[in-house]
């Protein structure tokens, strides 16, 4: 597991107040691996969305961080509410399986 990098944690609260992020804004992580940014943006309330042309990362964020998750045959991936998890190629995806 790759842990939340400082830096984030650090910054969060000025990314937050100095853009005006709303709670609510959906994050986008792409090239995801199994970072724990999936997890930290997610507990601040955020939906997030990871992408990752290997599967074997968002297996393993799957059973270890969000075993709520389902598979999503025609996404690709696995989605529960707030996560999604897209395998394949960030730079040639279409049709977001999010809104």
């Amino acid at each position: 597991r790759e842990p939340v990098n400082a830096e984030l944690i650090n910054l969060y609260p000025e990314l937050v107040s100095k853009y005006e992020l709303p709670s609510n804004a959906r994050v986008l992580i792409p090239f995801c691996g199994d970072t724990g940014a999936l997890r930290f943006f997610y507990n601040q309330g955020h939906p997030v969305t990871g992408v990752e042309f290997v599967r074997e990362p968002l297996e393993r964020v799957k059973s270890r961080d969000f075993p709520e998750l389902h598979f999503v045959a025609d996404a690709r991936g696995f989605s529960a509410p707030n996560i999604d998890l897209v395998f394949g190629d960030f730079l040639h995806l279409s049709d977001p399986p999010y809104d």
